[in-house]
Parts: structure tokens; sequence; C-alpha cells
């Protein structure tokens, strides 16, 4: 398998505090560069004799559906090299949720996409960071656009994933946000990803563990009554931690993984997009670097660094495996950065306080069905969209 993640678009809607992207230089990928990233993944499932003969394509921005008719060609190209090279082609999409409407919703139905929405909490929350480009608050926008959402996942029968970033301004709110996803929203897949581009302090990631304890409680509770949602930062934890496998490079970003930006460049994923760590290019292939790099990521047996050897959690250890934050920080992927190293020993300490129940989670819970969601303690029906 081979995933791509295709940046469309270096515009957006929204002014977001923390967007990765940067600057905005309203640019969209050529067609051009788009055709040759998917034939670029075909060719490496072919040169590479993958058995399992997947490509997962990942369209982001930016807002990618400002460019929705780009991601449509992007599909209907994949779709017709799929047949002919015996591969099969998922796809998903992570939008900020403001500009949704039937004909878009109708097309991700149509393809078996996964989806994914931006959102940071209540309104209150969301909009510290989420700004539309006038300054307005976000929130209200993603919000009439539920239906849409609801809708999606009652015709494909896959729950749509709420994904929040957790900054400093807004982590003493978190369960407050898990609590409005589920309950009040009625999302089934909750993801959430801290802002590393702050510098966290040890008092502030320990205020927030003590939130990740009561969040995990609540998600506990909320299986045992059988009112279950996916709450990925815990099961990811606990997938890791359990790994029997124990591999050092769990992603396989450069390898099996790659992130193509707007101009065709290459690189190991969204976090490490800094020009010096570019691994070449679709149209001439992997650069000097990107082949060395490629190599020494194939063969890592174990992290080279005696302060990770001797430490308790090396075997449970995920962050050692993150080459591209590693390469960030230390410019060395033997060299974990250190944030990354206390986040991932608290999340294993989380897991073995809890090992027995998300065992049990693990082993029997099920996603039930569509919730529905509530604005104001009012109950709403899905009803703007035509069945």
């Amino acid at each position: 398998m081979i995933t791509m993640t295709l940046e469309i678009n270096k515009k957006c809607n929204l002014a977001c505090d923390y967007c990765y992207v940067g600057d905005k230089t309203n640019k969209t990928m050529d067609d051009r560069i788009a055709y040759r990233s998917v034939e670029f993944a075909i060719e490496r499932i072919k040169c590479e004799n993958h058995r399992n003969r997947i490509i997962k394509i990942n369209f982001l921005g930016g807002e990618p559906l400002l460019d929705f008719d780009k991601v449509k060609n992007i599909v209907y190209y994949c779709e017709a090299n799929s047949k002919e090279n015996q591969i099969k082609f998922l796809y998903t999409i992570t939008t900020n949720g403001t500009i949704l409407d039937l004909s878009i919703i109708e097309f991700l139905i149509k393809y078996k996409f996964s989806l994914k929405v931006s959102l940071d909490g209540n309104e209150n929350v969301n909009d510290l960071s989420r700004k539309m480009v006038n300054g307005a608050g976000s929130y209200k926008y993603v919000i009439k656009n539920l239906d849409y959402l609801k809708y999606f996942e009652l015709k494909t029968g896959r729950a749509v994933q709420a994904s929040a970033v957790i900054t400093k301004n807004n982590y003493t709110h978190h369960l407050e946000t898990i609590k409005h996803f589920h309950e009040d929203l009625g999302f089934l897949d909750i993801d959430a990803g801290i802002n590393t581009d702050s510098k966290w302090n040890k008092e502030e990631l320990n205020c927030l563990f003590k939130i990740y304890r009561k969040v995990l409680e609540y998600y506990i509770t909320c299986y045992h009554h059988n009112n279950y949602f996916m709450w990925r930062y815990i099961e990811n934890a606990f997938d890791s931690y359990t790994d029997i496998s124990k591999r050092v490079f769990s992603c396989g970003a450069g390898i099996i993984s790659f992130y193509i930006n707007v101009e065709g460049e290459m690189f190991l994923c969204p976090s490490l997009l800094d020009q010096q760590y570019s691994l070449g290019n679709v149209f001439d292939g992997f650069s000097e670097f990107g082949t060395l790099l490629r190599e020494k990521l194939k063969d890592i047996k174990y992290i080279d660094n005696s302060k990770c050897l001797s430490c308790k959690e090396y075997e449970n250890c995920k962050s050692k495996g993150c080459f591209a934050a590693s390469l960030h920080e230390n410019n060395d992927i033997h060299c974990p950065d250190d944030f990354s190293c206390l986040y991932t020993k608290m999340a294993n300490q989380l897991v073995r306080d809890n090992l027995e129940e998300l065992e049990e989670i693990e082993k029997n819970a099920k996603i039930l069905g569509p919730m529905p969601y509530y604005i104001n303690g009012v109950i709403h029906p899905i009803r703007n969209v035509a069945y």
C-alpha cells in the first residue's frame, strides 16, 4: 500500500492561528503535477512489488474544497488507471467544513471517501483560533453543514471524523470539547493533535494529561453505557503500546507514504516541509538526499542513542520512530525531540493505568450508527438534504 497526501492548494477561507501551511500563495496544484503524483504512486506499487496493491490518496490544503473540480479530476484520473494497473484507490479528504453542499457530499459518497472535518470545540473554544479570513468565527459556518455530514454517515455507514488542534489557549477545555463533539454534535470518531509549534512546558503538559485522564474516564463510561465513540488519541496510544512487532519505524513516511506539495516536491509528511528536507519531486524522482535518507530509514533496526536505549519506555515508544520530528528538532533521525519523548511517556502511563479496560474496549467496542446532534439542547434531525 502506498499513501499519497496531495496538497491541492495553498489557499483557504480561514486564517487559523496555527496553520502549518504558512503563507497562503493562492496557488493550486497543476493538473500535470497531480496526475504525475498518481503515476508516481503506481510506479512505486509496481517496482517495489507491493502485495497489497492499494493507493490511498489524502486530499489536503489549504482548503481542498475550494478547488473541488481539481479533486474530482484527480479521482477520475485514478479510476481511469485502476483496472489497467490492477490497483485499488482509496480516498480521504480533510476540510474545514464551511463550504459543503449536496453535490460535494454526493461525490464523496459515490467514490467512498473517508471524511475528516477540522473543528476545535464549541463556538467559544473553536473561534479562539479558527477564524474566517475576515476575522469572524468559523464555528457557525461548520454547524450549518452538520446535516450534510450526517447524510454522509447514513449513506456510507462510515463515521465522519472530527479533528481538533490542542493549543495553549484551548487545552484546559479539552474535556468540554470531547463532550461537545460526542453529546451535542453526535460525532463518533474524534481525534485531536497537539500544536507542537508551541513550546509546552512540563507543568502545562502535566495539566493536559490530568485532563486526558478525565477524558479517558468519560470515554470508558460511554463504552459501558453502550455509547461508545472512537477517541483516536487513546486508541492510537494503546495500539502503539501493545504493538508486538516493536518496529522502530511505524508510519513508513518516505518509504510507503509521501506528502506532495503544490509544486510537486516530495516530503516525509506535513510536519516537515522545510526545503532542505525535500526528498525530490514527482518528475525527477528522489534527490541524492532523498535516496540516502530512504536507505537509512529502510535499514534502521534501532535508535543509536544511549539515552533512548536505556529508557524503560524504549520498546513501547512511538516518538523514537517519528523521524520527521527528530529531523525538525535535532536534524538527526537518532535523536527524538524532548517534547515527543515526554508526551509519549505520559501517554504510555495513561495506557498502563487503564490497560484492562482498554483491552476490553479494543476487543468488544463497535459503533452502532450515526447519532443525532443537539443545538442549545434541542435535537436536530437531518432536514436539509434530499434523500
